[in-house]
């Protein structure tokens, strides 16, 4: 895969008070930045980016299953939420397979390293939804869980069995806000480029339990393993408390229509229509100078 430079992105197009940002462009190793890490093929790459000159890419060898991943403690968001994690995500020109794995919000003891709530980015690999993102929620105490301890499937309509959405940046954002012990107030929602995928209201998270949101992760694991060498990314990783939203484009120049060449006789007055688009839909003005 060739290298692929994206825009620049400054302060302002992190989105709304960032509590955590990372473009991998600082050259911190990712233990020194994540408080856990697994980087079993995973490294900040100028490979591929989206912001500045790296990502976070992972490269797969043929029947790769443990992948690697890097986990953010978010223990100052704020336990109940609502939090928001947006990442950018590219699978590269030719990629083959649905890793399920992607991202997660969750609480985790760490006393005993088990996690009884977790919001799962998934795809989906197999049956009519293959390559389909969802959202799969392990919540052990909730009411509304199964007799296994899982929430109903989220499934979205975004899929990258769809080949338009491989080899190209996709922006997903997830927010989440915890119900309040012994009720079903929470709620949750997933946005794909800047659409809102899917969402559900009046969601018992936690039962009565008082645990909150305390790590956010980024997760390359594939069950089954890679069929082939090959390479993910991921870039622009935000995390609020507030709606982040996209990158903007940026600006592109309006565009002259052409003129041509224009003449009148000598003392008269050469007059001419300017025409001009802007695809950004800005107003345009007109001005010219020149020698009389």
């Amino acid at each position: 895969m060739s290298a692929v430079v994206g825009v620049s992105c400054g302060c302002a197009a992190w989105g709304a008070a960032p509590l955590w940002q990372d473009d991998f462009d600082d050259g911190i190793p990712l233990n020194q930045k994540y408080e856990d890490t697994e980087a079993s093929g995973m490294s900040q790459s100028a490979v591929a980016s989206l912001t500045g000159t790296h990502s976070l890419q992972q490269q797969y060898s043929v029947g790769q299953v443990g992948a690697g991943w890097v986990i953010k403690l978010v223990d100052h968001l704020g336990k109940d939420g609502p939090v928001f994690m947006r990442y950018y995500h590219l699978f590269e020109d030719g990629f083959q397979g649905f890793p399920p794995k992607m991202a997660r919000i969750r609480y985790r003891n760490r006393s005993t390293w088990t996690s009884p709530l977790g919001i799962h980015i998934w795809l989906e690999t197999s049956g009519s939804n293959a390559g389909k993102v969802c959202l799969d929620i392990k919540a052990s105490d909730s009411s509304q869980a199964n007799s296994l301890g899982w929430l109903p499937l989220a499934v979205s309509p975004f899929s990258y069995a769809d080949v338009s959405n491989i080899g190209r940046w996709v922006c997903f954002e997830l927010e989440v806000k915890l119900n309040t012990p012994g009720q079903a107030d929470g709620w949750f929602n997933l946005w794909i480029d800047n659409r809102l995928a899917v969402g559900r209201l009046n969601v018992d998270f936690r039962g009565s339990q008082t645990y909150g949101l305390n790590e956010c992760m980024l997760d390359c694991y594939w069950n089954g393993g890679s069929p082939k060498a090959q390479s993910r990314f991921y870039d622009a990783f935000v995390v609020s408390l507030e709606r982040i939203g996209m990158i903007p484009p940026p600006n592109a120049a309006p565009v002259l229509a052409p003129i041509g060449s224009r003449s009148a006789p000598a003392g008269e007055r050469l007059q001419f229509t300017v025409e001009a688009t802007d695809a950004d839909g800005n107003e345009l003005q007109y001005s010219a100078t020149g020698e009389q």
